[in-house]
Formats: C-alpha cells, sequence, structure tokens
C-alpha cells in the first residue's frame, strides 16, 4: 500500500490492564513521531519499529517485557543527552514525558503479563 502514511501510533495490549486506557498512554500523533530506529540500531536494542504493524499487515504479539526494555533503554538515552545542556533538556523534554508514560504503561503491561504491537494508523 504506497499511499499509507504513518499518523497514529497507538499500544495495543491483548488484555486490559484494571484502571488504565492503554489507548490514551501517549499522544498517537506524537508516538507516530518517536523517530527512534537510528538511536535503537546505535544502542544495539530492538527498534520500536519491530513491534509495529500498519492495518494491512498480519501483527505478531510481543511480551510487554520486551517493549520495555526497549523503551527504558531509550529513555536512559534521551536522559544521559538532556543532562549536557539546559538548551537539550528543553528541547527533549516532551520526548522524555512521552517516555516515561511509556514506561510507566509498559511497567504495567510487564507486571501483568501482557503481551502488546503498536497499532499504525493513516488519517483515512
Amino acid at each position: 500500500m504506497a499511499d499509507f502514511r504513518l499518523e497514529k501510533l497507538y499500544v495495543i495490549l491483548d488484555e486490559p490492564i484494571p484502571g488504565i486506557n492503554h489507548f490514551q498512554a501517549v499522544d498517537p500523533e506524537e508516538f507516530a513521531w518517536h523517530g527512534t530506529f537510528d538511536l535503537a540500531q546505535q544502542l544495539g536494542i530492538t527498534p520500536l519499529d519491530d513491534f509495529t504493524y500498519a492495518p494491512f499487515e498480519e501483527e505478531v504479539w510481543h511480551p510487554a517485557g520486551a517493549g520495555l526494555k526497549t523503551i527504558r533503554s531509550l529513555l536512559k538515552e534521551y536522559r544521559r543527552q538532556a543532562a549536557t545542556s539546559e538548551k537539550v533538556q528543553q528541547r527533549l523534554q516532551p520526548t522524555l514525558e512521552m517516555f516515561e508514560k511509556l514506561e510507566e504503561l509498559f511497567d504495567q503491561a510487564d507486571a501483568h503479563d501482557r503481551e502488546f504491537y503498536l497499532s499504525a494508523r493513516d488519517l483515512n
């Protein structure tokens, strides 16, 4: 599907976690622009793209712990970068906040033995 453009990205859990709305854990439009593929490769971790499926693809469920490992590694690197200067801290603040919310969600999902995938959506 050449006309597909990733505009929104949702966390899909195999079962809900009581008291947590995984669909609204982070802004799906902001999450769609995470752009962490190259950073993940540099860090030697599984990129979030490996957990992401478009509507026309067959999704594969992954243990929440696998996603948590990636998110924590990315968050650690963003925190390291943010500590280098006030300017970098300000630029990365929205990203840090988003990944902190993702860490909370995936920590709970892992504690409840959930599986997940990331659902890519366009605006159509």
